[in-house]
C-alpha cells in the first residue's frame, strides 16, 4: 500500500463551489470530501476530483488518513507528463526487470520468478534471465543450472576449466586435452584414453611405458645388440637406428626403451640412452631366450664385434664351427686337421685254424682289413693318430707246427 497524498485544502478567498461539488468551506479553507482530492478537471481548472481520476485506477481513497493511496500490488509512477500515477507493480516489474519478474507485495519489491534469478542480458541490462543463462554468462554457453545442487555445473562433454583472463569457462574435452581424451560420465570429468596420459602441455599423448633393459651384448659394425627386459626378463636380439652415439658405455649396465602404450618390446619401440640424452628406434627386434648368437653364421662375437671365422685348411665351417673334412681328424691342439695315416698288418699266406683246416687268403686279408678298420675307427674315437709302424701279430701254435712241416717235406724231396 502506497500513501498518495492527506485531504488538500486551500484558503478559502471566496465561494468554494468554485472547486466543484465535492468541495466545502471549514474554518477559512476549502476542502474536498473523503474520496477527492484537489487536482485537474478535463477543462484544466483545480477541482476535487476522485483519487480514480488523479491517481488512476490503482488508486483508492485513505480513509484514515484521508485522501487516496494506491491498492495494494500497484505503485506510484509519474506518467508521460510527469503526473504520479498507481501502476500495476507486476506491469512495472516486468518493464524494469522482463517478462520473469513479478512484484512481492510483502516486501514491496520486485523479484523473478522461480527458475530465474537477477542477471545481466545479452545486451547488458538487469533482468530476471533463467538460471541456465545465469551459468551461460558466468562459465560460457555449454554451462548448465543444477536445480539439485543449486550450481551452475558444465554440460556432458564439458569441464570447467581456468580462462588466460581468469575466471572458468565449460571446455570440451576434445579441445582441452586433445582427441585422445574422452568424459566420463560417473566422475563428470574429461580423462585421457587408455593407453594415453597427460604430458607437460597438458594434452593426451601416447603413454610412455619406459622399462629398464640390461645390454648385455653390443656389435656396433652392425647396429645390434642383445638386451635383457627387467619387465618380464626376456632376452631380445635387437637391430637400432641413428641416434645412440654413446651405446659403448653401457655394455652391462642399464638402458631404457620406451615400449608406447603396451609392455612389449616392438619395432619403432625407442632406445633411450638416460645418461647422455640420446635416442635411437628400434628396427628390428627378435626374442632369443638366451639362445640366439648376436652374429650372423660365419661369425663371431669378439670384443663387441662380428669376426669372420677363420678355419684351418681341409675343414668346413658349418654354422659358426668348423669340422674336419674327410680323411682328416683335428689334432690334440685342436687348431689343426691332421691326415689320418692307414694301419699296416702283416698277413702270412697260409693259416691253419684250430680245427686243423686252411684258410685261403682271402679270408685272412678280409680279417686283416677289419682289424685295421677297427684300429682306424679306435684311433678316430680316442682322438688319437695310429701308429706309424705296421703291428705285426706274434706267430701261434699252429703257424709254428706248419714251418716244422713244411721243413720236414723240403728234407726229403731234395
Amino acid at each position: 500500500m502506497v500513501l498518495l497524498a492527506s485531504a488538500t485544502v486551500v484558503l478559502a478567498y471566496g465561494e468554494c463551489t468554485k472547486y466543484g461539488m465535492m468541495a466545502y468551506y471549514d474554518m477559512g479553507v476549502c476542502k474536498c470530501m473523503s474520496g477527492y482530492v484537489f487536482g485537474t478537471d478535463f477543462m484544466g481548472n483545480t477541482s476535487c476530483v476522485s483519487c480514480f481520476e488523479k491517481y488512476g485506477i490503482g488508486s483508492t481513497t485513505d480513509y484514515i488518513n484521508g485522501g487516496c493511496m494506491c491498492m495494494s500490488g500497484y505503485v506510484v509512477k509519474n506518467d508521460y507528463a510527469g503526473k504520479p500515477k498507481c501502476v500495476s507493480a507486476d506491469q512495472e516489474c516486468r518493464n524494469q526487470y522482463g517478462v520473469m519478474s513479478r512484484y512481492n507485495s510483502t516486501y514491496e519489491k520486485c523479484e523473478c520468478s522461480y527458475g530465474y534469478i537477477f542477471g545481466i542480458d545479452s545486451i547488458g541490462r538487469t533482468q530476471c534471465i533463467s538460471e541456465d543463462e545465469q551459468c551461460q554468462n558466468n562459465y560460457g554457453y555449454n554451462s548448465t543450472y543444477n536445480s539439485l545442487s543449486d550450481k551452475c555445473e558444465c554440460s556432458y562433454g564439458y569441464e570447467f576449466t581456468l580462462k588466460n583472463g581468469g575466471g572458468l569457462d565449460c571446455v570440451r574435452c576434445s579441445t582441452k586435452y586433445g582427441i585422445h581424451s574422452s568424459y566420463n560420465s560417473l566422475s563428470k570429468k574429461c580423462e585421457c584414453d587408455d593407453g594415453y596420459t597427460l604430458d607437460d602441455n597438458n594434452q593426451c599423448v601416447e603413454k610412455q611405458n619406459n622399462v629398464y633393459f640390461l645390454l648385455e651384448v653390443l656389435d656396433t659394425d652392425n647396429d645390434k645388440a642383445i638386451i635383457k627386459s627387467d619387465y618380464d626378463h626376456r632376452e631380445y636380439l635387437v637391430e637400432y637406428g641413428v641416434g645412440c652415439l654413446s651405446i659403448e658405455n653401457y655394455v652391462d649396465n642399464k638402458i631404457v626403451v620406451n615400449l608406447g602404450t603396451d609392455f612389449s618390446l616392438d619395432t619403432w619401440d625407442k632406445i633411450v640412452l638416460q645418461n647422455n640424452d640420446q635416442t635411437c628406434n628400434i628396427t628390428y627386434k627378435e626374442l632369443v631366450f638366451g639362445t640366439s648368437d648376436i652374429c650372423d653364421d660365419g661369425y663371431i662375437l669378439s670384443d663387441n664385434k662380428c669376426t669372420k671365422i677363420t678355419c684351418p685348411d681341409n675343414s668346413t665351417l658349418i654354422g659358426k664351427q668348423c669340422f674336419c673334412n674327410s680323411g682328416y681328424r683335428m689334432d690334440s691342439t685342436g687348431a689343426t686337421c691332421a691326415k689320418i695315416e692307414a694301419v699296416k698288418v702283416y698277413v702270412p699266406p697260409v693259416a691253419i685254424n684250430q680245427n686243423n683246416t686252411s684258410l685261403n687268403k682271402n679270408t685272412v686279408n678280409q680279417k686283416a682289413k677289419s682289424i685295421e678298420d677297427k684300429k682306424v675307427i679306435q684311433g678316430k674315437t680316442n682322438g688319437a693318430n695310429p701308429p706309424a709302424a705296421a703291428v705285426t701279430s706274434k706267430p701261434s701254435i699252429w703257424n709254428k707246427i706248419s714251418s716244422s712241416v713244411k721243413g720236414f717235406f723240403s728234407k726229403i724231396f731234395k
